[in-house]
């Protein structure tokens, strides 16, 4: 991957000020720094959620937001939300998602199977059947990884991946990332924590404003700092005068007017298979949405009974309407 971007927004508010980083595939990069650093901005373009204002996002030696929807397509983002339904069982749950994420002639059988290869990977197999609610969070965290690994993207983004997880679990799912890496994957996470830093290939440290202060191993980060202990660096990013941009780094060329150029590198699926992909995904949301009420017992019976008094009280208004004498 080939990163040269900038973002800033309407007001003139600089979030990504010429962050510049080639990235090779089957590695570990985390994106780190104080608040207000850009992280989730820089990870929503690499994305292609989100335009640059200048700049270009190469991916496999394509223009990202340039080629179309295929490319994207092989980009699965992990996002700091938990979006999962607490109601519906591990394996239930990912079959939604692969209804509505893989073609409509993807059979059970293959889908299962699929589902299978990513727990085993995951290290969930023996969480198949249970239910969301009562994972652990750090099971949770691979139940959501595993959402989008069905799609067998060769790009990961991950958001705060290790959110409210201790340091043991955060160290287990960093060891996880890197082992998706070593198997092939290009993955990127947007990280808070300091202590799993070893296990990247690369780091990018962003000081406020999205200014790149350093890139590379994170055997060089005290070369570059002075020093080892990164919540210093941080607080000195976040409060200290300076430029704080690495000088080695190329500063990354504009080019603007992303989005206004027509896209070369898509293709049409045609009206047919658009269309029957679309009820398949209703079908999908749908027949979720019903699991989700079923699941929970008590919130389906208090609609139930809702449902029960509000019959109750139109039939007894239209007794009332029919015993009314009418007038002469």
């Amino acid at each position: 991957m080939l990163f040269r971007s900038s973002v800033t927004v309407p007001s003139g508010l600089t979030l990504v000020d010429r962050v510049s980083f080639d990235l090779p595939e089957r590695s570990l990069m985390a994106i780190v720094g104080p608040s207000g650093a850009g992280k989730s901005t820089l990870l929503g373009v690499l994305s292609g959620l989100r335009d640059p204002s200048a700049g270009t996002v190469l991916y496999q030696g394509r223009d990202l937001h340039r080629e179309g929807e295929d490319l994207v397509q092989r980009i699965g983002f992990v996002p700091q939300a938990d979006l999962l339904h607490d109601g519906l069982t591990v394996r239930n749950s990912l079959r939604y998602t692969e209804q509505l994420r893989l073609s409509p002639d993807t059979t059970l059988e293959e889908r299962d199977r699929r589902i299978d290869e990513v727990l085993a990977q995951l290290g969930m197999s023996h969480r198949a059947e249970a239910r969301i609610d009562r994972l652990s969070g750090g099971e949770r965290k691979r139940v959501n990884v595993a959402t989008e690994l069905l799609t067998q993207p060769s790009l990961l983004l991950l958001d705060e991946p290790a959110s409210g997880l201790d340091a043991g679990l955060e160290r287990t799912l960093m060891r996880l990332l890197r082992e998706l890496a070593d198997d092939g994957r290009t993955i990127i996470v947007v990280t808070h924590s300091l202590e799993s830093l070893d296990l990247c290939d690369r780091v990018m440290v962003l000081a406020p404003g999205g200014v790149p202060a350093y890139y590379g191993h994170p055997a060089g980060l005290e070369d570059r700092f002075g020093h080892d202990d990164l919540v210093e660096t941080f607080h000195h990013l976040a409060t200290g005068p300076g430029d704080w941009r690495d000088p080695r780094l190329a500063a990354a060329p504009p080019r603007a007017d992303f989005g206004s150029s027509e896209s070369t590198g898509s293709t049409s699926a045609g009206p047919r298979r658009r269309s029957r992909e679309w009820f398949a995904q209703l079908g999908a949301l749908t027949s979720r949405f019903i699991s989700v009420i079923a699941s929970d017992r008590r919130n389906l019976a208090l609609l139930l009974a809702q449902a029960d008094r509000k019959s109750t009280r139109l039939n007894s208004s239209h007794s009332s309407v029919s015993r009314m004498p009418s007038s002469a």
